[in-house]
């Protein structure tokens, strides 16, 4: 959205957790984040939630920043849209910057990569789209070119190297760099957009243009023309009898004697001569045997026999041209200028012939080759493995173009007389000729076919067994959950075994326990009953020791009563005599104080009548007396 754009008025006021939009897959579930929310998030918070955002409500400049930073520090293309002023840092920082040409400011304008004309975001689709398209239109070129350009470079040096000819001259190779260059690139460049391609996942920047499928078709199909290519230029000539060559050995033996007699001259007249030498002395054909028996003209020459006595040699022939035709010495004479010339002009016929007899070889390589590419460039297209090669073929109308002018200028240059053998080195094809090159160009769209949907089987393969890997591993991890389950089962019986042996061994212990604790209770109740029945004799015992002893006391009381009333008897029995008794107590009183002895009995005496009278009158009678 535009700079400073807000959802919700009251959006600012409270932070706002995520939100997730309601999905039924099993999937990630999407993100709607407040600004406020992003802004506190940490970066290392916000990576692993990156691909699941989907809108951030309410973000600030500085929100846009750290999203377009964040997104390109895991290697994602960002693209950003603006209109007003605020927007151009934006659309510097990410990697494609789009502009709304129609509503936006000329600061945003200049700051982006893209302006959009019309403000509509479908246009920002379309131009996805052509850039797409572009990109697959570029890797079709580039497959249809280095197939074709590998396939001609290894050709023409592996058929120069080791069939020393050129299995295509420059004129040939002119016209195939014509087609490969401008034809090819017209046609693939030109092709249309497909939607197909926005299914397709984007690419990332690292990924290099010829990518590996690319590599895959370019080699297949560079073995494939490589295979038809050495078959016809080396298999034909030497296999077939319709593109054999004629052989020098041949040649030598068929036409010696007419060639050499076209020289003229000295040639001319030692034509037979000099082919017998030529055949049969070993000079090129023949052997030491033949060469030293009458079959060689120059076994009965009279100077080679004396020049081998001569020189003492076993051989009359000698084995250097120069000594065998000019009398067995060193020095160069006619003879041997004219068998040189005659040599040199006989390979030159030979080399001539088979050239010519090539040319058949080479037109057909050259027609084979040119329909290869001719079918590799509809191929070329789809370059990520699409059976549909020849879909909306009828809609491409430069390709169709091309196609149609590299057919007419391909059956131009082998058919046109003049045109063909001067300039093109070529020879007119038979029908069945161009049937079979055709057939060989066209097997092209055979091995495309075959390759895609080998590929495609192949990875039908690569996903059954990789499902088949993922069951085993499902049905592996299944079976650990089950085990796992199991031991857990097991476990937690054995804990309850062990927890129910724990409950009877502590029943057990607390019923040893009660009964311990009725032994010692039985024993402590028997000892309290022993202590009570102590207790109970102690107290029998204290009880008796107690009536005993009240016994005695009330005996003691008696006794002290019976004293008393016998001493009572006696106070009454001295009361009557109480006035006697007075003045003698007092005559004894005061005769005492003259003895002791005597005043100690009168006290004892004055007390026991005080007593006798305080029993017979109470203390309030006795008060209320003496008051």
């Amino acid at each position: 959205g535009r700079e400073g754009g807000k959802s919700d008025s009251n959006s600012n006021s409270k932070r706002r957790p995520p939100t997730t939009p309601t999905t039924s897959t099993t999937q990630p579930p999407l993100l709607v984040l407040d600004g406020a929310v992003f802004r506190a998030m940490a970066a290392h918070e916000l990576l692993p939630l990156l691909p699941r955002i989907r809108v951030i409500a309410n973000a600030t400049h500085e929100d846009k920043l750290t999203l377009i930073r964040l997104l390109q520090q895991q290697g994602e293309v960002v693209v950003a849209t603006g209109a007003d002023s605020s927007s151009a840092s934006l659309l510097r920082e990410a990697n494609v910057g789009v502009a709304l040409a129609r509503s936006g400011t000329d600061v945003a304008r200049e700051a982006a990569d893209i302006a959009i004309l019309d403000d509509s975001f479908a246009s920002i689709t379309k131009g996805v789209l052509w850039g797409r398209t572009l990109r697959v239109n570029v890797q079709g070129f580039l497959v249809f070119q280095l197939t074709a350009n590998l396939s001609a470079l290894t050709l023409s040096f592996f058929g120069a190297v080791v069939g020393g000819r050129e299995p295509l001259n420059v004129l040939q190779l002119l016209w195939l760099n014509l087609l490969m260059d401008t034809l090819g690139a017209l046609a693939l460049a030109t092709l249309g957009t497909r939607p197909e391609l926005m299914l397709r996942p984007p690419v990332p920047v690292a990924a290099p243009v010829v990518s590996k499928v690319m590599l895959k078709h370019i080699a297949i199909q560079s073995a494939y023309q490589l295979f038809w290519g050495f078959f016809i230029f080396f298999g034909l000539p030497r296999f077939t009898h319709r593109y054999s060559l004629t052989s020098r050995q041949v040649f030598y033996e068929t036409e010696c004697v007419v060639q050499v007699g076209n020289l003229g001259g000295n040639a001319a007249t030692a034509a037979q001569f000099l082919c017998g030498v030529f055949l049969e002395c070993g000079f090129p054909y023949g052997n030491q045997t033949v060469r030293e028996s009458g079959a060689c003209p120059l076994y009965n020459l009279t100077s080679l026999r004396i020049a081998a006595a001569a020189l003492n040699s076993s051989y009359i022939v000698p084995a250097k041209l120069t000594r065998a035709l000019c009398g067995g010495y060193d020095t160069k004479c006619d003879l041997y200028d004219t068998a040189r010339s005659a040599l040199g002009y006989l390979d030159r016929q030979v080399t001539h012939r088979n050239d010519k007899e090539m040319q058949k070889t080479t037109t057909l390589l050259l027609n084979a080759f040119i329909w290869s590419q001719w079918a590799n460039e509809i191929c070329a297209r789809r370059v990520h493995d699409e059976m549909t090669i020849f879909h909306n073929l009828a809609r491409n109308f430069f390709l169709l173009v091309v196609l149609v002018v590299t057919a007419v200028v391909q059956f131009v240059i082998i058919e046109t007389p003049g045109l063909n053998s001067s300039f093109f080195k070529t020879v007119p094809l038979t029908w069945d000729q161009w049937i079979e090159s055709i057939a060989i160009g066209l097997g092209t769209f055979v091995v495309s076919y075959s390759v895609r949907m080998s590929t495609r089987i192949w990875r039908r393969l690569q996903a059954r067994r990789l499902a088949r890997r993922e069951a085993a591993a499902a049905a592996a991890a299944a079976a650990e959950r089950r085990r796992k389950r199991a031991e857990q089962l097991m476990l937690k019986r054995a804990k309850a075994k062990l927890a129910a042996a724990r409950a009877e061994t502590e029943r057990l212990a607390m019923e040893k326990q009660a009964k311990e604790a009725e032994r010692m209770a039985a024993e402590e109740a028997a000892a309290a009953a022993a202590a009570a029945e102590e207790a109970i004799a102690e107290i029998e015992a204290r009880d008796i020791e107690a009536r005993r002893q009240a016994k005695e006391e009330e005996e003691k009381k008696e006794q002290q009563k019976r004293d008393e009333r016998a001493k009572r008897d006696e106070v009454a029995a001295l009361k009557g005599k109480s006035i006697t008794s007075d003045h003698s107590v007092t005559t004894i009183l005061v005769g005492a104080s003259k003895d002791p002895e005597k005043a100690r009995a009168a006290a004892m005496a004055a007390a026991a009548a005080a007593a006798g009278r305080k029993k017979k009158n109470p203390p309030g009678m006795e008060g209320g007396r003496g008051g």
